[in-house]
């Protein structure tokens, strides 16, 4: 049992579809029935774990999630300045290459 059978599991239910209707209808479960029926069908199909290895590979999951919106977020902030600066450099060079008479 472990992370990887989780991780096996979920993608093997990616593509097969009578998997993954399986785990739509428990949509309106709560949240240990849905464990429990997600422990289960991954035994019956040969990837066993635990509950503790599914909240791991979930905590993992938006971890990286969190990371990835992180790093976009400072692209973007990034790329903003970027373009803010092409624009707006060539103005601001004008001016500081002035010479003010007094």
């Amino acid at each position: 049992m472990s992370t990887k059978n989780v991780r096996l599991f979920f993608e093997m239910a990616s593509l097969h579809t009578e998997l993954r209707n399986k785990l739509k209808q428990l949509s309106n479960a709560t949240t240990d029935e849905y464990i429990q029926k997600v422990i289960q069908l991954g035994e019956e199909n040969g990837y066993p774990f635990t509950r503790k290895h599914m909240e791991q590979v979930a905590l993992e999951t938006l971890l990286i999630l969190r990371n990835s919106v992180d790093v976009r977020e400072n692209k973007l902030e990034s790329d903003v300045n970027v373009v803010f600066n092409m624009k707006y450099n060539n103005h601001l060079n004008k001016f500081s290459n002035l010479k003010f008479i007094h």
